[in-house]
């Protein structure tokens, strides 16, 4: 059923934690990352992400923290990926052809979606 796509039939979100690794394409201040989801609403960590923003935030060697994660606007998000995309030109070059290829389109840069991750967040409990 899952695998048809019905799985909203029966409901998901079983709590447990996930994981996944993302880059850090922007810095704008220096206890913020930015993180993009370059396949849109169909990245899984990003609708998971949406339905409960606290997470857990891994950097490095430093100790995990708890943060709570918030959507970047349009404007932010072609700013943060502008930023992205002058540091690392040749990056950016490699990677945009492969999105397109797998997207099966091009890429229109105000319809990703970026999130903000504070780096020092409350260290409560977390859902996610």
């Amino acid at each position: 059923m899952y695998r048809a796509r019905l799985g909203a039939v029966f409901g998901r979100g079983s709590g447990l934690p996930r994981y996944v690794v993302l880059e850090v394409v922007d810095r704008p201040s220096p206890d913020c990352c930015v993180v993009v989801a370059g396949f849109g609403r169909r990245a899984q960590w990003l609708r998971n992400v949406e339905a409960s923003p606290h997470v857990r935030v891994h950097l490095g060697s430093h100790a995990p923290v708890a943060a709570v994660a918030r959507r970047l606007d349009p404007d932010a998000t072609t700013a943060s990926l502008g930023r992205y995309a002058e540091a690392h030109p040749r990056s950016r070059a490699k990677i945009r052809p492969v999105l397109e290829k797998t997207l099966g389109t091009q890429i229109d840069e105000r319809a990703h979606r970026a999130v903000a991750v504070p780096e020092h967040g409350d260290r409560g409990s977390l859902t996610r």
